[in-house]
């Protein structure tokens, strides 16, 4: 029930880009605002959606940072989704130019965020209460 008044409510407020350069732009904030959240959740040691948790631990195994996990685990999702889609359509099935965009630029705006959020982290945690 609260999803549906949630979707109802971004489909008032949010506004459909009908034209290419629109698109672009709608796109490109969508990248940045995802960027942003996820490097914010995972830099303050918030729990992650499993996504962005696997993403972060990937990068942690592959000695890269968060960003780049984020690129490998899109990039590997993107390839099974091509996969599934040729073998049981013959075709392409819902990747598309937005899709790698999205795939490509989610990590790298991740990356460039990565060691700010740890910075700012750290330098909210030293801070001492005093009750």
């Amino acid at each position: 029930m609260s999803q549906a008044l949630f979707i109802q409510l971004f489909d008032g407020v949010i506004p459909v880009a009908s034209r290419f350069p629109a698109r672009i732009v709608m796109l490109i904030l969508a990248i940045a605002i995802t960027g942003i959240g996820a490097s914010l959740t995972v830099g303050m040691k918030i729990v992650p959606n499993p996504a962005d948790g696997l993403a972060s631990v990937i990068g942690e195994k592959c000695h890269k940072g968060f960003g780049f996990g984020k690129n490998l685990f899109d990039g590997i999702s993107i390839v099974i989704s091509l996969i599934i889609g040729f073998v049981f359509t013959g075709g392409i099935l819902g990747i598309g130019l937005g899709t790698v965009i999205s795939m490509i630029f989610t990590g790298r705006v991740i990356a460039l965020l990565e060691t700010s959020i740890s910075k700012l982290y750290s330098s909210v945690t030293e801070i001492e209460f005093v009750e």
